[in-house]
């Protein structure tokens, strides 16, 4: 099913990305389009569907008082082990912090280098089984340690460059549009192999930026290669012209695609829908839900907002760009380890998100209402463990909120 060649892929792709840009969700109208609804195994959320459960989040735990972290986004992410240790990807001082269940300092892991577990461009950080995996960007290799010991285990390079035998189709077609596709993020299927995602991440000239993807392709450590390529390829981001020469990725308006992995489920969403695909580990289409959200007005002032005084540059190509008439419907997703999605959708009121807790099928289990400056990384053995920036100080920190789910009685409903 996923032996396709470039050509047929880049086809298909092309409809689905039509299909996308107007699927699910509209600020005017709340009616799913028809050519969503040809999605196999897809359910629609109705409109007047009512939350199950009241949530309540307390705060637990803080982790990194003193550590200095770094603003959004110099922050790349963190997990936590079946201790519930916490382990914290610091990005510009290029190691692991390690902390302990009552948030007490424990340790570091790794360093700045180009050595055996070291790292220069730290992007993405998993546990899996009793390994810790860190995605070195620069070297492109994974930094294996394991959780009983701490101790660097190996390193598994993920370059084409390194790799015997045939190459992605995709690898010349990149090539010619001026695209340096490389491994940018990653999961760790259940038999140890990897999901390596391949794209060009990269700042890039106006000319260049359109039509980047995400491509998807299996790799197994034991072997030293790639055992599948190509099985799933993404639309990558929408970016902001500046100078009418360089665009800027992951600004806050824009479109994007987002990922989240449990256990052999991978889900994606593009954040201009409320609308979730499913794919196994093999990247099967397994089924999709959707939700017809009404999006929220964009202002420029709101978009302002988000950035610490902002230059003349960013102003000028923020007032020059062709807005979007409404935010994204989301943020952030993140799969809970009770196969749970947890949503941040953008609502009138910016200075809240308000975080939806869906299960597998679609079905509402609740929805809270929190600041902007917590976001939700991980959900895990009853706690959801948030970064959390203060606008005062300017520092960045980790929190655990205890989560208790208060099943709603009919009364509170109407």
């Amino acid at each position: 099913m996923f032996d396709l060649t470039m050509k047929n892929k880049i086809i298909l792709f092309s409809v689905l990305w039509l299909c996308q840009l107007s699927a699910c969700s509209s600020h005017n109208t709340n009616k799913i389009p028809p050519r969503v609804r040809y999605l196999k195994h897809l359910t629609i959320i109705p409109t007047n569907h009512k939350p199950e459960h009241k949530i309540i989040l307390k705060k637990n735990t803080t982790y990194g008082d003193s550590s200095g972290f770094y603003l959004i986004p110099k922050f790349k992410g963190i997990a936590v082990d079946y201790k519930k240790r916490v382990y914290i990807l610091n990005f510009p001082e290029k190691l692991i912090y390690v902390y302990n269940p009552d948030g007490s300092y424990l340790r570091k892991i790794g360093k700045n280098g180009r050595g055996p577990g070291e790292f220069q461009w730290p992007l993405a950080i998993r546990i899996k089984h009793n390994n810790l995996y860190i995605l070195g960007y620069n070297q492109q290799k994974i930094c294996v340690y394991n959780l009983k010991t701490l101790h660097h285990v190996r390193d598994d390079y993920l370059s084409l460059n390194r790799i015997t035998g045939k190459k992605p189709s995709w690898l010349i077609w990149a090539s010619n549009h001026n695209w340096y596709y490389r491994a940018v993020n990653f999961y760790v299927r259940s038999d140890d192999s990897y999901l390596v995602f391949f794209s060009d991440s990269d700042i890039g000239i106006g000319e260049n930026i359109s039509g980047r993807t995400y491509v998807v392709s299996i790799f197994k450590p034991d072997e030293g290669k790639y055992s599948r390529q190509n099985i799933l390829s993404f639309p990558w981001t929408e970016g902001l012209l500046a100078n009418n020469k360089m665009v800027i990725p992951y600004v806050p308006y824009k479109r994007r695609s987002e990922f989240t992995y449990f256990d052999g489920q991978l889900v994606y969403g593009w954040t201009g829908d409320f609308l979730f695909k499913f794919y196994n580990d093999d990247g099967n289409y397994e089924k999709a839900f959707c939700y017809p959200y009404k999006k929220a007005k964009l202002k420029i002032k709101d978009i302002l907002a988000y950035y610490h005084n902002p230059s003349k540059q960013i102003i000028k190509s923020i007032r020059d760009d062709s807005l979007p008439n409404t935010w994204p419907v989301f943020n952030k997703v993140v799969m809970s380890d009770k196969r749970q999605l947890w949503v941040s959708t953008n609502v009138k009121n910016r200075k809240v998100h308000k975080w939806w807790i869906l299960n597998q099928n679609g079905k509402l289990l609740g929805t809270f209402t929190w600041p902007i400056n917590r976001i939700i990384e991980v959900v895990k053995d009853g706690y959801a463990y948030a970064l959390v920036h203060d606008f005062h100080d300017g520092i960045d920190k980790i929190v655990r909120y205890q989560i208790k789910f208060r099943k709603v009685r009919l009364s509170e409903t109407k």
